[in-house]
């Protein structure tokens, strides 16, 4: 099992300054670059606005009903995207669990405009005024930089890769992370991938200390990330398979007999699935309100359960997730690595089944692509499992002090890096399709002419 090791507060110092004088650098680089004109930051297009209407309909009129919302921020919607339900309330798919963890930054911004207009509480006039919009954006910014901390500390403590900090750094500026941060519109990755790494955190504190109350917390951790997305689920496996693991160790090490560590197995267990209902409640509420039943599938339309697109969601240019990121065909090949060693065994192997079962999950989809975004963004709540994989070859190439390595290792980061802005360039000022099959001058020899345009100062291709 993993050998979890303590953390001097002053290196979790170090990553939080680390992440955010980066995030600050990504924020400068994006506004001087137009890529942030505040007149365009507001919630429009039909992911955001289902995230988003969560929170003006139940603070603002007390009730799940998306009508008034889905008519003010994108009316030709609402007869083929949002139909009216039998119990009369409009559809919506995605869950409540955004607007719970952006509902502290709403609520700010409720406060001042209370303090600025004198009203309190406001009234519903103040419903859609652009203040609200804006906390949007500030805690989608957050929610990333807190998932870069994350990330660097769950390697470090909870899987003792060395150079933690760099590798969650290179996931930040080397994949859609760096795009999502910082969007047009805000989508859910952020805090879903924050919920995630709480989880995973959680189930390796459980396996530190075999306290079972950290079993109730990762399950809680998961039902909240299944409620911001719910192709989250299939991190269930993961959950499942390392518990279970964990378990296994604890019976051959602490115990004598396998009879007496059945109460330590059903009391992890049932904390385990107490948690996952408790974190998953308020989506029960929603659904039971909205589709009238507590259990339902909101993306029915979209599953065609044949996994007939498994090498497509993978290495097609219409946004497989290695042929846009080759970054993380490196983590993958490194998590194969670590689940043969004893170090990294049960949480690779566990993060193996995760990984493999969102896979799976999306090749089943009508929508395998991931639609109209950059890369495969569904892929992004796995990341910490292509960063272990990662980590785990960085540190076996740095263990020698040969410069060749290290040089080697240097021109492969700032490559990933590279590559992922120049394909941002592309996709943000239209060079490339947003959901198509690229063509070879599309995918690399427009990135080719970008980067001898920079370097020349030349003229930059437009479309």
């Amino acid at each position: 099992m993993v050998c979890l090791k303590s953390t001097a507060p002053t290196h979790s110092v170090r990553i939080a300054f680390v992440v955010g004088v980066s995030v600050l650098v990504v924020a400068l680089i994006q506004a001087f670059s137009g890529a942030l004109p505040l007149n365009r930051m507001r919630i429009r297009g039909v992911d955001p606005v289902e995230y988003y209407v969560y929170f003006p309909s139940l603070i603002f009129d007390g009730d799940l009903d998306f009508f008034n919302e889905f008519f003010h921020f994108a009316p030709s919607r609402l007869k083929l995207q949002w139909v009216e339900m039998a119990t009369g309330y409009r559809r919506n798919p995605h869950g409540i669990g955004m607007a719970i963890a952006q509902a502290p930054f709403c609520l700010t911004a409720y406060l001042i405009l209370s303090i600025k207009t004198g009203h309190f509480p406001l009234p519903t006039s103040y419903k859609y005024d652009p203040m609200f919009e804006q906390a949007w954006y500030i805690g989608n910014i957050l929610s990333f930089s807190f998932a870069t901390f994350l990330m660097a500390i769950w390697l470090r403590r909870a899987c003792s890769v060395k150079h933690a900090l760099s590798v969650s750094l290179v996931f930040f500026f080397a994949t859609p992370m760096l795009y999502y941060t910082f969007p047009i519109v805000p989508m859910a990755h952020g805090i879903s991938l924050v919920g995630i790494l709480l989880m995973l955190m959680s189930v390796a504190n459980f396996e530190r200390t075999a306290r079972p109350r950290w079993c109730l917390i990762a399950g809680m951790c998961l039902g909240f990330a299944v409620s911001v997305r719910t192709t989250n689920f299939v991190f269930l496996a993961y959950f499942a398979i390392h518990l279970l693991l964990i378990l296994r160790s604890q019976a051959q090490t602490v115990h004598s007999t396998v009879w007496e560590t059945w109460p330590r197995w059903l009391k992890a267990l049932g904390l385990a699935g107490l948690g996952l209902l408790l974190g998953f409640l308020p989506q029960l509420v929603v659904w039971e309100k909205v589709f009238g039943r507590l259990m339902v599938n909101p993306y029915s339309g979209e599953s065609v359960f044949v996994p007939a697109n498994i090498l497509k969601v993978a290495f097609s240019s219409k946004h497989g997730f290695i042929t846009w990121h080759p970054i993380l065909l490196i983590g993958l090949i490194g998590l194969f690595v670590a689940a043969i060693r004893r170090p990294w065994r049960a949480v690779a192997l566990s993060g193996l089944f995760g990984v493999v079962s969102l896979w799976v999950l999306i090749s089943t989809s009508r929508n395998w692509w991931g639609g109209w975004s950059f890369g495969h963004r569904v892929f992004i709540e796995a990341y910490p499992f292509f960063a272990l994989g990662t980590g785990v070859l960085v540190d076996a190439a740095l263990k020698s002090k040969a410069k060749s390595r290290r040089i080697v290792v240097l021109v492969v980061v700032l490559a990933a890096v590279l590559w992922n802005v120049l394909f941002m360039i592309q996709y943000k000022t239209g060079l490339i399709p947003r959901e198509a099959t690229l063509t070879l001058h599309q995918y690399l020899g427009q990135k080719i002419e970008l980067l001898w345009a920079a370097l020349s100062g030349g003229q930059v291709p437009l479309p």
